[in-house]
């Protein structure tokens, strides 16, 4: 995953974890705002995470 976007995934999950110390589920339409990105973005780099976690399971457990 590039180095940008594992910066902007950091920048997503602090926004949230924010919100949650709040006490309170964040909308969805409100982390955009915090970051200063669009909602399409954040959904992609959120499932861009995903894949590579996913791969990176699966190579480990191939090399067992």
């Amino acid at each position: 995953m590039p180095v940008h976007a594992v910066e902007k995934l950091n920048k997503i999950n602090r926004a949230s974890a924010v919100v949650s110390e709040l006490g309170r589920a964040h909308a969805r339409r409100e982390i955009p705002d915090v970051v200063k990105l669009l909602l399409p973005e954040i959904e992609s780099i959120k499932r861009s995470a995903q894949t590579h976690l996913a791969s990176r399971s699966w190579l480990a457990t191939d090399e067992s």
